[in-house]
Protein backbone atom coordinates (compact mmCIF):
# COMPACT_ATOMS: atom_id res chain seq x y z
CA UNK A 1 0.00 0.00 0.00
CA UNK A 2 2.83 2.40 0.86
CA UNK A 3 4.52 1.73 -2.47
CA UNK A 4 1.28 2.46 -4.30
CA UNK A 5 0.95 5.85 -2.53
CA UNK A 6 4.60 6.66 -3.28
CA UNK A 7 4.06 5.86 -6.98
CA UNK A 8 0.89 8.01 -7.13
CA UNK A 9 2.61 10.96 -5.40
CA UNK A 10 5.59 10.61 -7.74
CA UNK A 11 3.27 10.71 -10.75
CA UNK A 12 1.53 13.80 -9.40
CA UNK A 13 4.91 15.47 -8.92
CA UNK A 14 6.08 14.58 -12.43
CA UNK A 15 2.80 15.74 -14.00
CA UNK A 16 2.92 19.05 -12.11
CA UNK A 17 6.50 19.62 -13.29
CA UNK A 18 5.47 18.88 -16.88
CA UNK A 19 2.49 21.24 -16.58
CA UNK A 20 4.73 24.04 -15.31
CA UNK A 21 7.42 23.37 -17.90
CA UNK A 22 8.59 25.59 -20.73
CA UNK A 23 6.23 27.59 -22.90
CA UNK A 24 6.21 28.65 -26.54
CA UNK A 25 5.79 32.32 -25.60
CA UNK A 26 8.73 34.45 -26.73
CA UNK A 27 10.53 35.98 -23.79
CA UNK A 28 11.82 39.54 -24.26
CA UNK A 29 15.56 39.89 -24.59
CA UNK A 30 16.55 41.62 -21.34
CA UNK A 31 19.80 42.86 -22.84
CA UNK A 32 17.85 45.22 -25.10
CA UNK A 33 15.82 46.88 -22.33
CA UNK A 34 16.69 50.60 -22.18
CA UNK A 35 17.84 51.98 -18.82
CA UNK A 36 14.90 54.41 -18.71
CA UNK A 37 12.56 51.46 -18.12
CA UNK A 38 14.06 50.82 -14.69
CA UNK A 39 11.56 51.04 -11.87
CA UNK A 40 11.42 54.54 -10.44
CA UNK A 41 11.05 54.79 -6.67
CA UNK A 42 7.60 56.09 -5.66
CA UNK A 43 9.02 59.28 -4.17
CA UNK A 44 10.51 60.33 -7.51
CA UNK A 45 7.14 59.90 -9.16
CA UNK A 46 4.76 61.34 -6.58
CA UNK A 47 6.46 63.66 -4.10
CA UNK A 48 7.59 66.38 -6.57
CA UNK A 49 4.14 66.51 -8.20
CA UNK A 50 2.27 67.19 -4.94
CA UNK A 51 1.82 70.57 -3.25
CA UNK A 52 3.42 69.93 0.15
CA UNK A 53 2.12 73.22 1.58
CA UNK A 54 -1.36 71.70 2.11
CA UNK A 55 -0.82 69.20 4.94
CA UNK A 56 -3.67 66.67 5.27
CA UNK A 57 -2.44 64.91 8.41
CA UNK A 58 -0.08 66.19 11.11
CA UNK A 59 1.18 64.02 13.96
CA UNK A 60 3.13 65.66 16.78
CA UNK A 61 5.88 63.93 18.72
CA UNK A 62 4.53 61.33 21.17
CA UNK A 63 0.94 61.45 19.83
CA UNK A 64 0.34 57.70 19.78
CA UNK A 65 -3.44 58.11 19.36
CA UNK A 66 -2.95 60.22 16.24
CA UNK A 67 -0.70 57.51 14.76
CA UNK A 68 -3.38 54.92 15.57
CA UNK A 69 -5.96 57.01 13.70
CA UNK A 70 -3.56 57.48 10.79
CA UNK A 71 -2.94 53.73 10.58
CA UNK A 72 -6.70 53.14 10.44
CA UNK A 73 -6.90 55.56 7.50
CA UNK A 74 -4.09 53.67 5.80
CA UNK A 75 -5.79 50.34 6.41
CA UNK A 76 -9.01 51.68 4.88
CA UNK A 77 -7.11 53.18 1.92
CA UNK A 78 -8.27 56.68 2.93
CA UNK A 79 -4.84 58.34 2.95
CA UNK A 80 -3.39 57.66 -0.50
CA UNK A 81 -1.54 60.70 -1.93
CA UNK A 82 -2.18 62.69 1.25
CA UNK A 83 0.48 65.08 2.46
CA UNK A 84 1.63 64.16 5.97
CA UNK A 85 3.83 65.89 8.50
CA UNK A 86 5.09 63.67 11.30
CA UNK A 87 7.41 64.32 14.23
CA UNK A 88 8.45 60.87 15.41
CA UNK A 89 11.14 58.25 15.83
CA UNK A 90 12.96 56.82 12.81
CA UNK A 91 13.83 53.14 13.04
CA UNK A 92 14.83 50.26 10.81
CA UNK A 93 12.59 47.22 11.18
CA UNK A 94 13.98 44.36 9.11
CA UNK A 95 14.88 45.89 5.77
CA UNK A 96 12.41 48.77 6.00
CA UNK A 97 12.74 52.15 7.67
CA UNK A 98 9.76 53.54 9.57
CA UNK A 99 8.66 56.65 11.36
CA UNK A 100 6.79 55.82 14.54
CA UNK A 101 5.26 57.03 17.77
CA UNK A 102 5.78 55.50 21.20
CA UNK A 103 3.02 55.36 23.84
CA UNK A 104 5.53 55.62 26.71
CA UNK A 105 5.00 51.96 27.66
CA UNK A 106 7.19 50.49 24.93
CA UNK A 107 4.37 50.09 22.41
CA UNK A 108 5.16 51.60 19.02
CA UNK A 109 3.12 52.24 15.90
CA UNK A 110 4.49 53.53 12.64
CA UNK A 111 4.51 53.59 8.87
CA UNK A 112 7.22 52.77 6.33
CA UNK A 113 9.44 55.65 5.33
CA UNK A 114 11.18 56.06 1.96
CA UNK A 115 13.59 58.97 1.51
CA UNK A 116 14.30 59.54 -2.17
CA UNK A 117 17.86 58.63 -3.09
CA UNK A 118 18.95 57.60 0.40
CA UNK A 119 20.84 54.42 1.17
CA UNK A 120 21.13 52.71 4.57
CA UNK A 121 24.12 54.93 5.36
CA UNK A 122 22.01 58.10 4.98
CA UNK A 123 19.25 57.19 7.47
CA UNK A 124 19.73 58.21 11.11
CA UNK A 125 20.45 55.70 13.88
CA UNK A 126 17.53 53.74 15.30
CA UNK A 127 15.08 55.71 17.45
CA UNK A 128 16.41 59.07 16.33
CA UNK A 129 13.76 61.79 16.47
CA UNK A 130 12.96 63.22 13.03
CA UNK A 131 10.39 65.51 11.44
CA UNK A 132 9.21 64.58 7.97
CA UNK A 133 6.97 66.11 5.33
CA UNK A 134 5.96 63.66 2.62
CA UNK A 135 3.28 61.93 0.61
CA UNK A 136 1.48 58.65 1.33
CA UNK A 137 2.22 56.11 -1.39
CA UNK A 138 0.22 52.90 -1.73
CA UNK A 139 1.45 49.88 -3.67
CA UNK A 140 -0.95 46.97 -3.43
CA UNK A 141 -1.51 46.45 0.30
CA UNK A 142 1.66 48.28 1.29
CA UNK A 143 1.67 51.91 2.46
CA UNK A 144 4.68 54.15 2.93
CA UNK A 145 5.52 57.81 3.17
CA UNK A 146 7.64 59.14 0.34
CA UNK A 147 9.93 61.99 1.42
CA UNK A 148 12.42 64.12 -0.46
CA UNK A 149 15.76 64.50 1.39
CA UNK A 150 15.19 68.22 1.96
CA UNK A 151 11.94 67.41 3.82
CA UNK A 152 13.43 65.36 6.65
CA UNK A 153 14.97 67.02 9.68
CA UNK A 154 16.87 65.24 12.44
CA UNK A 155 15.93 66.67 15.84
CA UNK A 156 18.94 66.79 18.20
CA UNK A 157 18.60 65.27 21.65
CA UNK A 158 18.31 67.73 24.56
Amino acid sequence: MKKFIVVILSLVLVLSLVACGGSDVDQPDETNVPEESAVTPPSEVIAPAVDLSNVDTEITFGDYAAMEDFQKKLGNFEAENQVVKIDGLCSKLGSTYSIMEDDGNGNRLGVSLIVDGWTDADYPADYTRVQILGVVVTEGWSHSISVLPENITIIPEN
